[in-house]
This record gives C-alpha cells, structure tokens and sequence, in this order.
C-alpha cells in the first residue's frame, strides 16, 4: 500500500478532494490530505491541517490570516514545502498529487520541485493549457501535468473523467515506478545538443560509447541547461561535452529567446572541479 499526498485546499476544492480520495482509497492505497487553504472557513476535515502545515515555517494560522493573499499564499508555499520534503525524507509518502488553479498550482508546484527526479508528482491544473509558461508549472523536476479542461468548482462528467485519469497515472506510478536516479557507480558524460548541433553531438556520443563512455543528453531549450547544471552539482554527472551554448545567448541578451531559463551556464563544472570541454555550437 501506498501513500499518496493530495495537495489540495479544503475551503474550495472539497468535492474534488473527496472524489481524489475515494479513487485512491478504493484502489488499495491512502490519501493522505493536506489543506493548503487560506479562506476564513474550511468545510472539509484534513489529515494534515493548515494549522499544522504553517507551522513548518513558523507560522500560525492567526499570524496568516491577518496576511493580504500575496503573504498568505507565500507563507502557505514555504510552510508546505517544509511539510513535503519532511514527509518524503521519514518515507511517510510514495507520491505527491496536487490540483487546482493558479493558486493552487503555484504552491503545489514549489512543494514538489524539491523533491527528487523519480518521485511520483503530478499536477491537475487549470492553467496547464493556452499560452502559460510551463516554467511556473513544472520548473527543473519531473512534475506530470494534466489540464483538468473545466474548473475546479464542484464535480460533473468532465472532471470526473480527468480527475480518474490523474488518479489512475498517480496510482500506476507508485505501484510501478517511483524509482530515484541511480547510476550504479557508474561515471556519466553530459552532453548538450539542440537543432543544428544535433548531428554533431550524436557522432561524439557514438564515439565514446565505442570507448566505453556512457552519456546522458540535454536539450539546450533553457530547461535542459539548469536540469544539467543542477545534475552536475548532485554528483550524477562526472564530465561535460558542451556543445551547445545556445542558453548563454539567451542570457547574455537580456533573457529573450527560446532559450532562456539557464543562467550561469558553465558554473557548475568549474565549481565542480570536474573536466569539460566547451564549444559554442554554430
């Protein structure tokens, strides 16, 4: 049996919480419900309280409620980020599952980017669609993101549907996957490519697997530089290729472009103290 947190808050979103919880439960595992809510009135019971959650960042719930919404939701976001990792490190968790709007998401969001690549995280959003920036959704993590189509005010045949489908990928993860990054001992090579320098990334990877050279490749879209920098600096990665700076564009022009998101590229290998060879990539 696993147990899965369920970000979520009690005040507004009740009947989805309800729904998440019973789809878990009746599978054979646990929700573990933990209240991210800021109103005044809280309908639905939770396994952890708000009171219990601010606590994790030296709040009380009448220091945050006297708080305008931008400081009650920055003081929810750092209590349950203290909350989440806790609960992973004391291994009190198998998965993290968050919904809701902007709010919601942000906050769910900034719990589960602490959390290691491997650990079941996903998000049903209703900002997960048009023209948002997935950056404020899943940052550098492996965070899964569902659209939920329809807000979250009540249930009806629509979320009904998408909110199983959540449930059911959260479910298949805990039970299936949930495995942290292991490299066996082994050294890794990271190598980065993007469009043009693809071609010339594979060939040098080629050639040091037929040297018995293992890589591990990173798209240099703005996400797969910092993912790199901060693989680097975790001691997942042992050597750089770096082929393509297209990110250091992006930065030294005032963060415009595609591939912007990856500042202070190139750091992590020198503070590191690990080789690297660097080419610009045209």
């Amino acid at each position: 049996m696993a147990v899965i947190a369920v970000i979520a808050c009690c005040d507004t979103k009740y009947h989805e919480i309800i729904f998440v919880r019973n789809r878990i439960e009746a599978s054979g595992n646990k929700a573990l419900v933990l209240d991210i809510s800021t109103g005044p009135s809280v309908p639905l019971e939770a396994d952890v309280s708000r009171e219990e959650i601010l606590a994790q960042g030296g709040y009380t719930w009448e220091q945050v409620a006297a708080f305008d919404k931008s400081g009650a939701i920055s003081a929810m976001t750092e209590s349950i980020s203290n909350m989440v990792v806790k609960l992973w490190k004391e291994k009190r968790i198998q998965g993290v599952l968050g919904m809701g709007g902007l709010q919601n998401t942000v906050v769910c969001s900034a719990a589960m980017r602490l959390l290691p690549i491997g650990f079941p995280k996903i998000i049903c959003s209703t900002i997960a669609s048009g023209y948002r920036y997935f950056d404020t959704v899943v940052g550098d993590k492996d965070i899964a993101v569902i659209p939920s189509i329809v807000d979250f005010a009540g249930m009806n045949p629509i979320n009904e549907v998408v909110l199983e489908n959540t449930v059911s990928a959260m479910i298949g993860m805990v039970t299936y996957g949930g495995n942290s990054i292991d490299t066996k001992g082994e050294e890794y090579i990271a190598a980065t490519l993007m469009g043009v320098t693809n071609d010339t990334a594979m060939r040098a990877m080629d050639r040091l697997a037929e040297k018995g050279r293992k890589t591990i490749s990173f798209h240099s879209t703005g996400m797969g530089g910092r993912v790199m920098e901060s693989l680097i600096r975790e001691g997942v990665i042992s050597a750089v290729m770096d082929l393509s700076l297209h990110e250091m564009t992006a930065e030294y022009f005032g963060g415009y472009g595609y591939s912007k998101g990856a500042d202070h590229r190139l750091c992590a290998a020198a503070e590191m103290g690990i080789p690297a060879l660097i080419c610009w990539g045209d």
